[in-house]
């Protein structure tokens, strides 16, 4: 079969089904021709009206700061509400903030759960950076947290300390993954800056080829080096890979 009627086979298998799943289940030739790949990528209409649009620079950094603190916030209300209710002089005042802090340490243990669980599922196990800010910031005021009971006057009950503990567990492997586990590159979603600068258009279709490359990558079609070198490719560029 010539590489001509190759590539009408891919794209009538691509036809009606997404770029990803095309990816996922189409038969290319070994080895593979990335410029064919990209041509039926960039054959695909775009649809600017399903996407988000990207932010200035400054709006993103304003959610980055937003996201974050709100990632981390749960950990600090645990320990807050902890160093209150041992300075609380009423009993209704201990109540309120050991339930501050018991909701606290809950979400502290459930954030990091969540985010691990995106990084595996939806990421591929390309760390992001929220999965060290939410597993330090759990870990971190989960120990504080037993400090704060360790060295507080007031008696703590005991499933708010199982909670803590969780959130230092949930924190710590939420960590460790990240750092050990996580596989190079960048999160597939990710646009370089140089490609934010251009028109919507090739932003979607930058990312609509990066998730198909993942894809290649993870079915042995394209080597370590390869992907690394394509990642960053300009569009229209990858038949240079082709031998």
């Amino acid at each position: 079969m010539t590489g001509h009627e190759d590539r009408m086979e891919q794209r009538g298998t691509a036809a009606g089904a997404s770029l990803t799943a095309w990816a996922r289940t189409a038969t290319f030739p070994d080895p593979i021709r990335l410029g064919d790949v990209e041509a039926e990528v960039l054959s695909r209409p775009v649809r600017v009206d399903a996407v988000r649009r990207e932010s200035s620079l400054g709006g993103r950094i304003v959610l980055l700061i937003i996201a974050s603190l709100f990632l981390i916030a749960p950990g600090v209300l645990g320990v807050v509400g902890l160093l209150l209710a041992d300075r609380a002089t009423t009993a209704d005042d201990i109540d309120s903030w050991l339930t501050g802090s018991r909701v606290g340490y809950m979400l502290a243990t459930a954030f990091p759960v969540g985010v691990l669980t995106m990084w595996f599922t939806v990421y591929g196990r390309h760390r992001t950076g929220y999965e060290i800010l939410v597993g330090v910031a759990s870990a971190v005021t989960g120990v504080a947290g037993l400090v704060a009971v360790a060295a507080g006057e007031l008696d703590v009950p005991g499933h708010l300390v199982v909670w803590i503990v969780l959130a230092i567990v949930a924190g710590t492997a939420c960590t460790g993954f990240a750092i050990f586990a996580s596989r190079s590159g960048p999160p597939p979603e990710r646009v370089p800056d140089h490609v934010l600068a251009g028109s919507e258009t090739e932003r979607l279709q930058f990312r609509d080829r990066t998730l198909v490359l993942h894809v290649l990558r993870d079915r042995g079609l394209v080597d370590d080096a390869t992907w690394r070198r394509a990642l960053e490719m300009p569009l229209g560029t990858w038949h240079r890979l082709d031998h």
